[in-house]
């Protein structure tokens, strides 16, 4: 799913539940979101060739290193970004506006319960584009329906209970759980590629000893 559809739903409810302080709060924080989205995406895009040649190579032990490091990468990065936003919020936020106290502080809570997730949402862009890789697109087009599905009853719920507060952590509680059902699926994917090749690396060897 594109960012501009979740932005979308979540500025339709910002409106709704807040103010033009946290609509304009939120488009500050959407643009940090975009600064590692597009780090994320970068990633994901050089993800792609390797994984892609060594699936058609046959060597999964490979595509899986190339995984595990292209995904440590992306959640460290997440990581420190969302530490440096945390750590210097009014440095970073008057790059957007320098003159309304009142919105910095809107936009500083917004960071922090917006983006605490937001190595998460890395994380599935990079299972979205191992499993364009693999050849696997039903997948790939599963999880980025997912991602704009699941945020529906979220974002309808949380700011019944929690006004504004459940606008802003709407899209990080969602990312979390789709993280776990998505973790899971690449984990099973690229467990049963390493298993079904190591057996396939023992068959000659069994028929010798036969």
């Amino acid at each position: 799913m594109r960012k501009t559809e979740k932005f979308y739903s979540l500025n339709y409810q910002f409106m709704v539940y807040g103010t033009e302080l946290t609509v304009g709060a939120f488009a500050i924080v959407g643009y940090m979101m975009t600064m590692y989205y597009l780090v994320a995406e970068g990633i994901g895009e050089g993800l792609q060739p390797p994984v892609s040649y060594y699936y058609g190579a046959k060597k999964p032990q490979y595509i899986r290193q190339t995984l595990i490091l292209a995904m440590k990468t992306t959640v460290i990065a997440g990581i420190a970004w969302f530490l440096l936003l945390t750590s210097f919020p009014s440095t970073l936020i008057s790059l957007f506006n320098n003159s309304n106290s009142a919105l910095t502080l809107e936009a500083t809570q917004g960071i922090r319960l917006h983006l605490f997730a937001m190595f998460l949402d890395g994380f599935i862009v990079l299972a979205t584009m191992y499993f364009m890789s693999v050849n696997q697109a039903s997948k790939a087009l599963l999880i980025s329906i997912s991602n704009m599905l699941i945020q529906l009853p979220f974002l309808y719920f949380l700011p019944k209970f929690l006004g504004v507060a459940g606008v802003w952590l709407t899209m990080p509680i969602s990312t979390m759980v789709l993280s776990v059902v998505v973790g899971a699926m690449v984990w099973k994917d690229i467990n049963q590629r390493c298993s079904s090749h190591d057996d396939s690396d023992l068959a000659p060897a069994q028929l010798i000893e036969e």
